[in-house]
């Protein structure tokens, strides 16, 4: 755990980090994965340190997955989008080229991206 005083607010507000552990399982333990992935693509989002960074954090995340691993991806702005069904990660290109598709538009509906 860390604390540290908020930038935000520095009399009032504080901030606190606290890192939490799973329980640890063997590769050959673990079940198949089918991730979707409900991504904010709101006009907001178009800065290169927001969207950019969610671009590059996928991309890292299929290095650490299993060909038996499927991956979705679903975007929200003003309305909800299919980006991806849950496809393999043996499609790597595919998957790739689902992740750039993603572009900055609309306000925010996080609703219409859960549901």
């Amino acid at each position: 755990m860390e604390g540290a005083p908020s930038k935000f607010g520095k009399e009032y507000y504080k901030l606190i980090k606290i890192g939490i552990a799973g329980q640890k399982i063997d590769d050959s333990q673990r079940r198949d994965a089918n991730l979707v992935f409900v991504v904010d693509v709101s006009g907001s989002m178009g800065r290169e340190d927001r969207l950019g960074a969610v671009r590059k954090s996928l991309r890292l995340l299929l290095d650490q997955l299993t060909p038996r691993d499927r991956v979705g991806i679903v975007a929200y702005g003003s309305t909800a989008f299919k980006i991806l069904d849950p496809t393999s990660v043996n499609e790597r290109e595919t998957l790739i080229a689902a992740i750039e598709k993603l572009y900055p538009s609309g306000s925010t509906n996080a609703e219409a991206g859960i549901r």
